[in-house]
């Protein structure tokens, strides 16, 4: 059923890009990192005559239409806003998310991140809202339920001859599915109390029903007259991990279940809509596992599983099994990624990275066998300029083998270099085998960049991810310093030349080097970073809130017996600077709703009453995911200015 079917046809297409380039002199300025992508968000249209694609003009993001022949069909400036994806209705409009940091829609005075949709007409060149006039219905302007229900729940449907764009929205207290005239953005009924999946026909078919305070979930058939129940987990009043509904399974009168049984990953099922009888699919690999629906029908296309190294596609579908196993075999080395594709497949659009390869974006005619380069994401990084990347295994001082990707600096041997140690963020999150803007900055730099999956990343199986649930500041802060160790003993790094640098659990891991693992750096750049973890679970909880599965999930993450337990200070870097001997750089932005600048504040008044050298930077009006390119620029520049200074490279 998971066909790997190797074809060659697209792969003497494609091998014109794997060309390679001779040395350059001088690396590209931080800018060309720093900056938002050249190019992003390309997405074809559905009878794949048409690109749209977001472009990166100083500080200023374009919207970018044209055929595939290369004939503009339109160019619009969209100003600072934040893109967060593009995509096509039909060969006609253009449907583009932002969102905007704002506190109007909290009681509280909290910002939060708040959505917002926007059609293009391509052929009146017009914008328009999406529910910004529907009547009765709360505008995405003034509701934040609105705005975070229209980016996460968005459907295509052939609904009797007529391509639809179904949102979901609050209508007194209640949500509904509404349908969205592409023309002006008015909203009008179309199933009310939605809640569930939709077949090819735009009908619910199937539902899920949590019950977070009883620890109940249930998966109920829509039979359009009641709702009729297939089954109920029972997990119990204090669980954290959740059953879901993910979408139709390999036939139309099945769905998709993710259930946690306590394997090496969730467990997936088919249900039979008809009498709840279920199958339980075997996948091979023990990473993390999303399925690939087909954008207009909810068809099952296939699954995205999560390597060790790199991730792989496992298609259902033989058509696309076939395609993309040709497509693969043409850029033997690299990463490639699904960008989108036609309804009918004949055309693919993917992403390159790797080897000599900032990340190229090319259109794939299956017909015609050809492989159109649309545009770079980084045209300021050269081939001749991307650093190596290494994919390398070490062991922990308890034996558990930590994986990590090692970026080298192009033009150096490879012996006794300066070393950046970059843990990333989540903590239940993992780096991948791409282009990566900050450490290749780096590295341009001439620093050996060492990322570590540490236990607790996530993608890498259910035990190492429960490795590190309550080892904040221990074990999963030692397994970052066990890899310079490695690297050392390899005769790769210089131990005496080694700087911690990380953002938002990676500027955690930043502060806690100095304070908890003392010793090891000679300097710290810590962005968006937790610095009282007991400060921040109490944040979480919120004002007045009960026992929440967010709360829940932090607690069994940070391995506090309740939100206010003071067994979480003697991992708070800002209690124990003290330990401090080393410079440190704190960055953060003040419009941060993940983890508040006052974060970052209470670390440097700690540092600064200890006496302690320390620098702060604010990146301001910036959110925690450093969405400008002026914010990653100022952010990339102080950075590296700082462990220049403090760990200078020769």
């Amino acid at each position: 059923m998971f066909g790997r079917t190797f074809a060659t046809a697209a792969a003497a297409a494609v091998l014109q890009f794997a060309c390679a380039a001779p040395a350059l002199a001088a690396p590209p300025p931080i800018e060309a990192y720093g900056q938002l992508p050249g190019l992003d968000q390309v997405a074809i249209s559905p009878s794949g005559q048409n690109i749209a694609y977001v472009a990166q003009v100083g500080e200023k993001r374009r919207l970018g239409v044209q055929t595939v022949a290369g004939q503009a069909l339109g160019v619009v400036d969209l100003g600072e806003v934040k893109i967060r994806s593009i995509s096509w209705l039909d060969d006609t409009h253009v449907v583009i998310v932002q969102s905007v940091t704002t506190d109007k829609f909290s009681d509280f005075g909290d910002k939060l991140e708040a959505y917002n949709g926007q059609i293009y007409n391509v052929t009146t060149r017009k914008f328009a809202t999406v529910l910004d006039s529907a009547s009765g219905v709360g505008s995405s302007r003034t509701g934040d339920e609105v705005v975070y229900n229209l980016f996460s729940r968005y459907w295509v449907r052939e609904v009797d001859g007529h391509r639809l764009m179904l949102v979901t929205a609050a209508k007194s207290g209640d949500s509904t599915l509404f349908k969205i005239d592409p023309d002006t953005g008015k909203a009008t009924p179309f199933i009310k109390d939605f809640d569930g999946i939709l077949d090819a026909a735009g009908k619910v078919t199937a539902k899920e029903e949590a019950r977070f305070e009883l620890g109940r979930w249930r998966l109920l058939a829509d039979d359009g007259v009641k709702d009729r129940e297939l089954f109920v987990w029972n997990g119990g009043e204090k669980t954290v991990d959740w059953p879901s509904l993910l979408g139709f399974g390999r036939t139309p009168d099945t769905v998709l279940v993710s259930i946690p049984e306590g394997g090496e990953r969730d467990s997936l099922y088919e249900f039979s809509l008809k009498d709840g009888t279920k199958k339980k699919l075997g996948i091979p690999g023990s990473g993390d596992i999303s399925p690939i629906y087909h954008r207009e029908t909810g068809r099952l296309l296939g699954f995205e599983v999560a390597g060790a190294e790199r991730g792989e596609y496992l298609f259902t579908d033989p058509t696309l099994a076939e395609a993309w196993a040709s497509i693969e075999a043409g850029f033997p080395g690299k990463l490639v990624t699904r960008e989108g594709w036609t309804p009918d497949f004949s055309k693919i659009l993917i992403k390159t990275e790797g080897k000599d390869d900032s990340g190229t974006y090319l259109l794939i005619d299956r017909a015609a066998r050809k492989a159109m380069k649309v545009g770079s994401a980084y045209p300021g990084v050269p081939a001749e300029a991307v650093n190596e990347v290494r994919w390398v295994k070490y062991k922990a001082k308890d034996g558990l083998e930590i994986p990590a990707y090692l970026t080298l600096p192009r033009g150096r041997d490879p012996k006794n270099l300066p070393l950046i140690v970059l843990p990333h963020g989540g903590p239940a999150a993992r780096d991948n085998a791409g282009f990566d803007w900050w450490s290749q900055a780096i590295a341009s730099r001439g620093y050996a960049v060492l990322q570590p999956q540490f236990r607790g990343s996530d993608g890498f199986g259910r035990a190492f991810l429960e490795a590190g649930y309550g080892k904040w500041g221990k074990e999963m802060q030692t397994d970052l310093s066990d890899g310079v160790r490695y690297l050392a003993a390899e005769g790769i790094a210089d131990p005496k030349r080694v700087c911690i640098m990380g953002w938002s659990y990676g500027g955690y891991a930043a502060m806690a080097g100095p304070t908890l693992d003392p010793g090891v750096y000679r300097c710290a750049v810590a962005g968006a970073g937790v610095a009282d973890i007991r400060k921040m679970l109490l944040w979480v909880k919120g004002f007045g809130a009960k026992d929440t599965p967010g709360t829940r999930y932090w607690k069994r993450n940070m391995g506090a017996a309740k939100v206010d337990d003071r067994n979480l200070d003697a991992v708070s870097p800002a209690l124990h600077v003290d330990q401090v001997s080393v410079p440190m750089l704190l960055i953060h932005g003040t419009d941060d709703t993940v983890v508040p600048i006052e974060q970052s504040q209470m670390m440097a008044d700690a540092l600064k009453k200890a006496g302690k050298p320390y620098e702060f930077v604010t990146l301001q009006g910036e959110d925690h995911w450093i969405s400008t390119g002026s914010s990653r620029t100022k952010m990339l520049q102080a950075a590296i200015a700082f462990i220049e200074k403090n760990n200078p490279p020769n």
